[in-house]
């Protein structure tokens, strides 16, 4: 699969400003088994070149399955995201800060972005996942900048997503959408 793997690192590289790449499949051709080899950084180390790359930049996984309804679920897969950008956050050693644009006053009189996400997690002010993507995800994403601020960590892996159309209504689909679509470049 390292075909595949080279193939990624090339598309990644003329992404912008699109934002997807879908890998897709019939079953049973490896596309589960490829994002798991892609998680496994001791692995992908050892395999070094495309995949040390692609391991180097994910920031945040989510795997879709039927049969556990939790994996189905926006809301649990947004706050999965939101968890996986805190330990990138605490990973590159930096502080990052939400600020109006209008606001020059000291980081002092700022939110912090990690205590934005784990206040969220721990004490969640929004139900709905257009607020939580809105007025959480979108001003850390902001306010972080770009990947390189996170050491180059901006692949979000979504597995099975087909499976989330077994699901009547099916929610994380939308939400995945609407995320891309209003993050920052």
């Amino acid at each position: 699969r390292g075909w595949l793997a080279e193939r990624l690192v090339s598309s990644l590289g003329k992404l912008a400003p699109h934002k997807l790449i879908l890998i897709s499949g019939i079953g049973g051709t490896g596309k589960s088994y490829f994002f798991d080899r892609l998680q496994d950084a001791k692995t992908c180390t050892k395999l070094g070149g495309n995949w040390a790359q692609l391991n180097g930049l994910m920031l945040a996984r989510h795997c879709c399955m039927y049969k556990h309804s939790d994996s189905l679920n926006a809301k649990k897969f947004l706050n999965s995201l939101i968890g996986q950008l805190l330990s990138a956050i605490k990973d590159s050693g930096r502080t990052f800060f939400i600020s109006d644009d209008d606001d020059d006053e000291d980081d002092e009189d700022k939110t912090p972005v990690d205590k934005l996400l784990y206040d969220h997690l721990t004490n969640p002010e929004h139900a709905d996942t257009s607020a939580i993507v809105g007025e959480v995800l979108l001003p850390a994403f902001k306010a972080i900048g770009s990947a390189e601020a996170l050491g180059g960590k901006c692949v979000v892996l979504v597995d099975s997503l087909d499976e989330a159309r077994t699901v009547r209504n099916n929610v994380i689909v939308p939400v995945l959408i609407e995320l891309i679509q209003k993050s920052p470049d």
